[in-house]
């Protein structure tokens, strides 16, 4: 299986951009480009490496997270859509790497991702009763998966949080 998925790793991060952005888009459409895609690559790049111990993916995921830390901070791009709603998908792969290097700016990243995203408590009234109309906050999926928010951005990245 590990072989199977190395295909897939390497024909993606083949296509990574030397500052290390990893998306499927063109440089000038990265401001409109739903960075839901950083976040899931860095957490599947992060249980690859798990499962394979491939040497060279440390560097990518700690790289694609650089270069989408840098992004954030400056306001180049921000969250929306998908990646709002699911911010705390990247923590799998801050998590990773903060363990791996220590960085502060991978606290601030996780930060970022937390002000930007979707706030799920403050959305909990709206799920008492349907909407009758689709949206990212009371969404089924997203509001299942939004549990594990709290399990993954748990520990040093909410010193400071409220």
């Amino acid at each position: 299986m590990i072989a199977r998925a190395k295909k897939y790793i390497d024909a993606i991060i083949s296509f990574r951009k030397p500052d290390g952005w990893i998306c499927p888009c063109k440089d000038e459409e990265r401001k409109t480009y739903d960075t839901w895609a950083v976040q899931l690559i860095s957490k599947t790049l992060t249980v690859y490496y798990e499962c394979s111990k491939d040497e060279q993916i440390p560097d990518v995921i700690y790289r694609v997270l650089k270069n989408y830390y840098e992004m954030l901070k400056v306001g180049e791009i921000t969250l929306f859509d998908w990646g709002k709603a699911r911010w705390f998908e990247c923590f799998i792969a801050i998590n990773f790497t903060y363990n791996r290097c220590g960085e502060e700016w991978l606290k601030d990243l996780a930060k970022i991702l937390k002000e930007q995203g979707l706030n799920y408590n403050e959305s909990v009234s709206l799920w008492e009763r349907p909407l009758n109309r689709w949206r990212f906050d009371t969404h089924i999926v997203n509001m299942g998966i939004m549990l594990k928010s709290e399990a993954v951005s748990y520990g040093i990245f909410l010193e400071g949080f409220n």
